[in-house]
């Protein structure tokens, strides 16, 4: 049985001085406040995801019963009730047909094209060919929805890149401090 029974749903409240996108960034750095001391017990999920290019106005989290108790109370203290409508908890649909895996994606910049290069040449495997695949996965990734965020440990900002995976099998395991995985899935529905 998975440790997944239950969610509590956040819906995006438009706001009339910031775009959708930076509405979802404010979000995320409230539930990235709160996610770590789950211990990678809550998952997220979002179901209008690439809605317009973005992950969409509707978030999801996923965890136990007594988890989502608990969640939705840190939730009401995060500050996040300007910006969401914050469901009670639910009991997830029994007859679930869909899963999504959503992982973050490092992002590779010029700087790190730079270092790749001065690696592989000194191993005599660099080519031209390497060079356009490595900048075609770094313009593919710069095209997937995202999110600007503060570290919370580091207090830098950067861009927090999303992939979804779609399935159709349930699988277990830990999620990170922003709810995500690159190998547990969360229900689609």
């Amino acid at each position: 049985m998975s440790s997944l029974t239950h969610y509590i749903e956040l819906k995006l409240i438009p706001q009339a001085e910031l775009i959708q996108s930076q509405v979802m960034s404010f979000v995320m750095q409230g539930i990235h406040y709160v996610l770590p001391s789950y211990e990678g017990r809550v998952g997220i999920g979002f179901p209008n995801y690439s809605q317009s290019s973005t992950l969409g106005g509707l978030v999801r989290l996923f965890g136990s019963e007594a988890d989502c108790h608990r969640l939705l109370q840190d939730l009401q203290r995060a500050e996040l009730q300007n910006y969401v409508l914050i469901s009670s908890i639910e009991k997830i649909p029994e007859n679930i047909n869909q899963y999504a895996c959503f992982n973050r994606e490092q992002t590779k910049g010029e700087s790190s094209i730079r270092r790749s290069k001065k690696r592989l040449e000194q191993q005599g495997k660099w080519s031209d060919e390497v060079e356009g695949k490595m900048r075609l996965k770094w313009i593919e990734n710069l095209s997937l929805p995202h999110v600007h965020l503060n570290s919370a440990s580091t207090k830098q900002r950067f861009i927090l890149f999303i992939k979804q995976k779609k399935t159709i099998k349930l699988k277990e395991g830990n999620f990170n401090a922003y709810g995500l995985s690159a190998e547990a899935t969360v229900p689609i529905f």
